[in-house]
């Protein structure tokens, strides 16, 4: 998780395929994370969600998003012909819609990069 701005050019997500040796998401940032004494609380809100048993993404999406600056959370994983399903992509098989904190909920197994067939994001605006 990198709460810092810019880490994901939605224009060219492609270029991080290569960091997908084995992660199984990467939680980034489209855009500008405001840090300062209203949001320091965005990383407690992230592992709170964690452990009540929202998935990453979601635990991401929320615990950063922030009613007082518009923060852009992004996440990016990988899928395996499952998934990708021939270019129907299988959103409930993704790292994105299952993975949770071990011990907190269902984890996908890791993708060797030769099991990776698509890459897929989420993010969300404010």
């Amino acid at each position: 998780m990198a709460y810092s701005c810019h880490t994901v050019n939605l224009n060219a997500v492609t270029g991080l395929w290569n960091i997908f040796a084995r992660l199984h998401i990467y939680c980034g940032a489209w855009g500008d994370m405001y840090d300062g004494i209203t949001t320091d609380e965005c990383g407690e809100d992230v592992a709170d969600k964690l452990v009540d048993g929202a998935t990453v993404s979601s635990a991401w999406h929320d615990g950063v998003s922030y009613w007082w600056v518009d923060n852009h959370p992004v996440t990016v994983c990988v899928g395996d012909a499952a998934t990708w399903n021939g270019g129907n992509i299988r959103w409930d098989l993704s790292a994105i819609n299952r993975d949770h904190l071990w011990g907190h909920g269902n984890v996908g197994s890791d993708l060797a990069p030769a099991q990776q067939a698509c890459l897929l994001w989420k993010w969300t605006e404010g």
